[in-house]
């Protein structure tokens, strides 16, 4: 909290929370503040990561236009760069310092000190020639997660009308060795990251007077899943008329062994019932 701090150190990684509000726009409180304050104790030859996932163009915006503002030569009297963190919370599988980061930054002499700085904490770093390239490989990340789920989802429904098993299914077509990668369908999508992350593109994209039909119709019925998963109970609860209803929630957190609820589907499901 002693942000006297920030001006003795030597890089400066901001990570904070880039959530969308109830309307699915994003919310950029918190990421403005933080990197307000590390322009207010930037020191000369300071290296400062943005790591949060956020639009294209925000470290230019945040970073890069205030610091050039306030006299600082960007790439010689201090150094940026963006390189989206890459966590999968609760996957023990794959070790943080093997999975490579994606760095762009705002001029070559930045990506090296960027890429020495990161570079110590993983086994390799992926440079992109710009920041933008790098801020939009994030959203494409997750972009692609959010639209394979609705995908999944959409199957599921699909299957349930013409009694099929989804799942038997999805393994049948994981066994092929290429072309295909397994989603699985769910009463929703949460976490920090899938749920929002799109949603910044759109909006930007809405600004510029863009349609992404796809992306935007992934993300519409990922919002609407839960209702559905809620109107499927109360059709298997009409079914049972003349008991009293009861019905057990459980997994209220957004994935198995992550104690975070945030953008759980969850919580929307029980509200509703």
């Amino acid at each position: 909290d002693d942000v006297g701090s920030i001006a003795r150190a030597a890089a400066v990684i901001v990570c904070v929370p880039t959530p969308v509000d109830r309307y699915l726009v994003p919310d950029l409180a918190m990421l403005r503040a933080a990197c307000s304050t590390v322009l207010r104790h930037v020191v000369r030859g300071q290296v400062i990561v943005l790591t949060s996932p956020t639009y294209v163009g925000c470290t230019q915006d945040l970073l890069v236009e205030p610091l050039t503002e306030a006299g600082f030569t960007v790439g010689r009297d201090v150094f940026v760069a963006f390189s989206a963190e890459r966590i999968d919370p609760g996957n023990d599988r794959v070790a943080q310092e093997a999975v490579p980061r994606v760095i762009g930054a705002a001029t070559p002499e930045c990506e090296e000190e960027a890429a020495a700085l990161l570079g110590r904490a993983v086994d390799e770093v992926h440079r992109v020639p710009s920041l933008a390239a790098a801020e939009m490989t994030k959203l494409l990340e997750n972009t692609f997660r959010a639209v394979n789920i609705a995908l999944a989802n959409e199957f599921a429904d699909v299957c349930q009308s013409l009694d099929i098993d989804v799942h038997t299914v999805i393994g049948a077509a994981a066994t092929k060795p290429y072309g295909f990668m397994a989603f699985q369908p769910g009463p929703g999508v949460g976490g920090h990251c899938i749920p929002c992350d799109p949603h910044y593109l759109l909006w930007q994209l809405r600004a510029a007077r863009i349609e992404a039909p796809v992306i935007s119709e992934a993300m519409t019925q990922i919002a609407a899943r839960p209702g559905r998963i809620v109107h499927r109970i109360r059709e298997s609860l009409v079914q049972q008329a003349g008991t009293a209803p009861r019905v057990l929630l459980l997994g209220v957190a957004y994935k198995p062994d992550v104690a975070d609820v945030r953008e759980s589907p969850a919580l929307e499901i029980l509200q509703q019932l």
